[in-house]
């Protein structure tokens, strides 16, 4: 570990961080969830306990692009440095890809939780869902039903 770059090493500790925080979400996901039981007191309180892992996802996300993004860079502008050795190029490799569409993944499905639990916290409950009207006449389904 000792022999890689300073910015391989921070690179190495930005991702071991990401994935620390990633399962610390991931238990404040499963708590927040509708279908357990902890945190059974309160709706509101399960809501704001899912949005926090939603945050928490979007910074494991951006944790996530970080170490690729600053790798590939490196990666580029070397190789299209003439003082750097023909032998000493690199190229992308399929890890950079991965890193990049798994921290894509991860901020989006962050950004979907925490826009689905903004519903359940501060806004409108009737939002999204279907109201009978009170003007629906139920006789006109009672004749349909007896004839």
């Amino acid at each position: 570990m000792l022999a890689l770059s300073m910015d391989l090493q921070a690179s190495r500790a930005i991702l071991i961080v990401s994935i620390l925080v990633c399962v610390v979400a991931t238990l404040a996901s499963i708590a927040g969830a509708k279908y357990t039981n902890c945190l059974a007191e309160s709706f509101v309180t399960k809501a704001r306990v899912a949005m926090v892992a939603g945050v928490l996802f979007l910074v494991v996300g951006v944790l996530g692009l970080v170490p690729p993004s600053w790798t590939a860079h490196r990666v580029v502008s070397d190789f299209y440095n003439p003082l750097v050795h023909q032998g000493m190029k690199k190229e992308l490799g399929a890890a950079i890809f991965i890193c990049w569409g798994a921290g894509a993944l991860m901020a989006i499905g962050g950004g979907l939780l925490v826009s689905s639990c903004q519903q359940r916290v501060g806004g409108r409950p009737d939002k999204g869902q279907y109201k009978m009207s009170a003007t629906t006449n139920h006789s006109h389904s009672h004749e349909l039903a007896t004839s």
